[in-house]
């Protein structure tokens, strides 16, 4: 199939890629919205939502960042949102870019990077497999 015959995407992003993913909720072909180590920057309530955290994430943990998520989380996450910590993970895990060191320096993760990110592609595709199925 081409993108031109799909009618129906399930977006998402890690860090601010989960940010600019969720400015496009409002768009009547999204259907669904996944957050890896990110939180909403609009409001997700219509939608279906899968948030994936990290254990040792100090980015998403930081003070100065910490109220600015949670009052996200009130306003825009529906209340069905699943969200999934993986434990020993940490904010530059989520991809092979190697430490996250700024705006703030990251956590350590506990364990490997490949297992993080295989606890991070099955989250999200048993998540996606319950929303097909559901259909």
């Amino acid at each position: 199939a081409t993108t031109a015959q799909v009618t129906s995407w399930m977006l998402g992003g890690h860090s601010m890629g989960g940010q600019a993913a969720s400015q496009l909720a409002d768009l009547p072909s999204i259907t669904a919205i996944f957050l890896h180590a990110s939180y909403p920057g609009a409001s997700l309530k219509k939608l279906p939502v899968l948030q994936v955290l990290a254990e040792h994430d100090k980015l998403m943990k930081a003070k100065a960042w910490a109220k600015g998520i949670e009052k996200a989380k009130a306003l825009y996450m529906p209340a069905a949102a699943v969200v999934h910590v993986i434990a020993g993970g940490n904010h530059a895990g989520f991809g092979f870019y190697g430490p996250q060191k700024f705006p703030s320096a990251d956590g350590e993760r506990t364990i490997s990077l490949a297992e993080q990110q295989l606890q991070v592609a099955r989250t999200t595709a048993d998540w996606l497999r319950t929303l097909v199925h559901a259909e």
